[in-house]
This record gives C-alpha cells, sequence and structure tokens, in this order.
C-alpha cells in the first residue's frame, strides 16, 4: 500500500537489507487475499485435530465443558483479536463445537437437544456459558480500537494514522474502499465501542456537539431546538475564560431537560483533554470480562423470555 521509494527509505533507516514475506507470523497470517475463508481454515483444522486428540480419553460432561471452554475455544482467541473471521469459519467452528459436545455414535451425529443459542447464554440465564464466536470476535476487536483511541502514541496506533487517519482522530477515520483486512476488522470492532463509548468532557474541543454520545444517562442523541452545524464540537457551549459552561448559550440551543443535564457535568479547572470511557462499568475502562454486556444486549431483549419459558418447563 505504500510507493517503492518508502519502502526503500523504511529498509535504509531499520538497517533491513533483505525484505520476506512469510505466509504466517506469531501463528496468523501474514496476508488475507480475497479469499478469507481458505485463508483462516487452519482455525477449523486445528480444532478439530486437538478434539480427536481426546477422543480416545473418557471425560465426564463436566470435563468434556472444561475442555471445550479452555482448551478448544481459546485456539482461536489471537487470530480473533487481529481479524474478523468470516461467518462461514465461525460455523465450522461452532458444529466442531456442538458435535463434540453432543457426542458421536457408529459415525453419526447425536440429536442436539438444545440450541447454540441457549449454550451461548451466560449461566446466571439458565444457559451453559459456552463462547459465541461471532460476538467474541467483535469483542476482542473492539479491545484493539480501544488500545488505538487511548493509546494514540503507541506504534501501532502511529502507523495506522499514517495510512488511514492522517488529518483526524481514530474516532472519526473512514474506512476507504481499499483498505486491508486488517483495518476493516478494526471498524467491525469500532462499531462496538460506538455502543458504549461515553465522552468525558475535558476542553471539548476533540467531542461532537449532536453526533458523539457525551451526556450521561440520557437515553439519545441531543437534539438541538436551533439548527446548528454537525460538526459542531462541545467547546461551543464552554466559557474558555471562565473555565465554565455558558449557561446562555446552553439554555438557547437545548430544551429544559437536556440543559439541566449538561450544566450538572463537572469541568475541568485546567487543560485537560477529552477522553473516553465505556459506560456500562464504573471504572469506565473497556474489558473482557464486561464488554460482551454491550454485545448481548439485543440478544437478551429477545432470547431471555425464551430462556425462561424453558427452564419454567
Amino acid at each position: 500500500h505504500c510507493p517503492e521509494q518508502v519502502k526503500e527509505r523504511v529498509k535504509t533507516h531499520l538497517n533491513v537489507h533483505t525484505e520476506a514475506l512469510q505466509a504466517h507470523y506469531l501463528g496468523i497470517p501474514s496476508w488475507v487475499g480475497k479469499s478469507p475463508s481458505k485463508i483462516f481454515s487452519f482455525l477449523h483444522d486445528r480444532m478439530w485435530k486437538r478434539i480427536r486428540g481426546w477422543s480416545d480419553r473418557p471425560l465426564s460432561r463436566a470435563g468434556k465443558e472444561i475442555m471445550l471452554k479452555s482448551v478448544i475455544q481459546a485456539i482461536s482467541i489471537y487470530v480473533m483479536s487481529c481479524f474478523r473471521l468470516p461467518v462461514s469459519i465461525c460455523d465450522k467452528m461452532r458444529s466442531t463445537i456442538l458435535n463434540h459436545w453432543w457426542g458421536v455414535e457408529d459415525g453419526k451425529k447425536k440429536m442436539h437437544w438444545r440450541s447454540w443459542e441457549w449454550l451461548t447464554t451466560p449461566k446466571s440465564m439458565g444457559g451453559m456459558g459456552f463462547r459465541d464466536m461471532e460476538l467474541f470476535n467483535q469483542a476482542m476487536l473492539g479491545k484493539q480500537c480501544w488500545r488505538i483511541l487511548t493509546c494514540p502514541d503507541s506504534l501501532c496506533a502511529r502507523v495506522l494514522k499514517g495510512r488511514y487517519f492522517p488529518s483526524t482522530n481514530f474516532w472519526n477515520a473512514p474506512m476507504p474502499r481499499n483498505s486491508s483486512y486488517t483495518w476493516r476488522s478494526l471498524m467491525y470492532g469500532k462499531s462496538l465501542l460506538e455502543r458504549g463509548i461515553l465522552w468525558r468532557v475535558g476542553e471539548g474541543k476533540t467531542i461532537r456537539l449532536t453526533k458523539d454520545c457525551w451526556l450521561p444517562n440520557y437515553p439519545m442523541m441531543l437534539k438541538p431546538i436551533l439548527p446548528l452545524p454537525d460538526d459542531l464540537t462541545v467547546s461551543f457551549l464552554i466559557d474558555e475564560e471562565k473555565g465554565e459552561w455558558n449557561e446562555t448559550v446552553v439554555h438557547e440551543c437545548f430544551d429544559e431537560a437536556a440543559a439541566e443535564k449538561i450544566l450538572n457535568i463537572p469541568l475541568c479547572y485546567t487543560s485537560c483533554d477529552d477522553f473516553p470511557a465505556w459506560k456500562h462499568i464504573k471504572t469506565g475502562i473497556y474489558t473482557m470480562k464486561y464488554n460482551l454486556v454491550t454485545v448481548l444486549q439485543d440478544w437478551k431483549t429477545f432470547m431471555a423470555p425464551r430462556v425462561q419459558m424453558a427452564k419454567v418447563k
């Protein structure tokens, strides 16, 4: 994705005399072509081989559960943190786990008495707590996006900024048609962050007034009563000389309910940058222990009544 002159300058600066591209590096593909399903097929094969290695060892139901969760489902974690896996690969891995969980007799698969949705339901809701591959993949990519967003000076963030968003920040970065598979995967994880990020106001110069989520405990995006530009930032509502909200402007632009919530947000006495927070936990830090709450939110709305009915039966 860069001219040969740039490559030569980088090689000279790093004192690299030989350029070689391996198919895999640290267990993940070095590049993804036009057929991602073919590139990532090794994950399903690796899981199947590991299961076959345990097929001659009798395991109890609890032992099989631990083996599937701790060994089999852990095989793809590193790849999931870098790339978005195709749906076909996730389906194959799901079928492998289901077939081993319910068992095979005389070369034929046994009856699957419960659905995959029930197996991936948290145990607190009556399920088995298995990992849904697609949802977990998006959560892992969301964690990478969180690092880029909160650590813009890291080497990875600086490389991506120079390539994809040199004139803006990661939150507003576009996805060009010629973008790499890695960048498209990160944009897939970013869509999860957009559902759970709450911006904390510092100077207010990087938070878009009506496009970003920055008002706590407000069920919708801000809708001003006056027409405002889409690129207007929160700093428009702040009196920079006094370091406090400009109450006159706030009341002129928003209704009473929104204006009251805005004026209740404390501002820094000293100059500080705006920063993101994960609104689903008190610490505001995106962690894998709690991030699936957002991914499963829509699912719970439709599936929780069914799970409760199944428990009653």
